[in-house]
């Protein structure tokens, strides 16, 4: 038998740990294709149009400026063109299937130039949401698996053409009452709109830190136990189901847009694949981020 030292055990858990993480590694936008993270200077090298992520653990603190854009909500360099009714597919360079739970994805208009806007300051507007498929008993991330890692999202078509900040999400339920955050924002320049903002009803708009709380039902969830028949995902609902937007489109499949099915919000039953005892909240993983830059 070969010795196995402490040292070795510990590299052996600190890789497992930070594996268990995910971040987004391409963005296809209009046929160009956009790199993402890791990198080993997120901001300067090389430039990107995602917000730098200096990390791949999630956000836990949902008053924390970092809840909007991850990182420390430092502008990107480069802006992306995308025409109004097209698809953003991002590609996430990893993710555990352990970490079960909700997609999300939101727009906030930049103003004048997304290179100098700040997340925090945003008017959001939820565009999509994938949370659990009772038909076929999967989570969005389960799907997310299923689809080699990516996740598609149509811009919607009625609104005005300008720069926007596109928010992407993924929240890991696997903890119960300690939820992760695993957000990230791109920058584009929306092509061919056809609305105004002011189609959408104030009551869908939110902002980041300000979304989520503590209290809401989808933070406090247990995917283990009690069996449950619904997971209320946090944040308004999508403007295309609640608006009516102008010439806005629902969503074909934010999974393929080749498929025709609907994304739906409803709720699994608990995973067979867990290793916590029903009944009882598991406690929260010990995974330790993989620092990517400075700070």
């Amino acid at each position: 038998m070969f010795p196995f030292s402490y040292s070795a055990l510990s590299g052996l858990l600190l890789a497992t740990a930070v594996a268990a993480h995910g971040l987004v590694s391409t963005i296809d936008v209009d046929g160009t294709t956009y790199q993402g993270y890791p990198a080993f200077n997120p901001v300067n090298n090389p430039q990107r149009i995602i917000r730098a992520m200096y990390n791949n653990g999630p956000i836990t603190d949902v008053a924390s400026l970092a809840i909007a854009c991850n990182g420390k909500n430092e502008p990107a360099a480069l802006v992306a063109n995308v025409t109004a009714g097209s698809f953003i597919t991002y590609t996430w360079g990893s993710w555990p299937k352990g970490h079960t739970g909700p997609i999300t994805n939101y727009m906030a208009s930049c103003g004048d130039d997304c290179r100098t806007f700040n997340a925090s300051n945003g008017n959001w507007f939820k565009i999509d949401e994938t949370g659990y498929d009772s038909s076929t008993k999967l989570w969005a991330t389960d799907k997310l698996f299923t689809n080699s890692l990516k996740y598609s999202v149509m811009i919607p078509q009625g609104i005005p053409s300008g720069q926007y900040l596109v928010r992407h999400e993924i929240l890991a339920l696997h903890a119960t009452n300690a939820p992760q955050y695993y957000p990230s924002c791109i920058q584009v320049q929306v092509n061919g709109g056809t609305g105004s903002l002011s189609s959408i009803a104030s009551s869908d708009f939110t902002t980041f830190p300000g979304a989520y709380n503590p209290s809401d039902p989808g933070y406090k969830f247990n995917i283990y136990y009690p069996p449950y028949t619904s997971y209320p995902i946090e944040g308004p609902q999508p403007i295309y189901a609640a608006s009516n937007l102008a010439n806005s489109t629902s969503p074909s499949n934010s999974m393929n847009p080749t498929n025709s099915t609907t994304p739906t919000t409803s709720s699994l039953l608990p995973s067979s694949t867990s290793s916590d005892t029903p009944g009882s909240s598991p406690s929260v993983r010990f995974c330790r981020p993989l620092k990517l830059g400075p700070g």
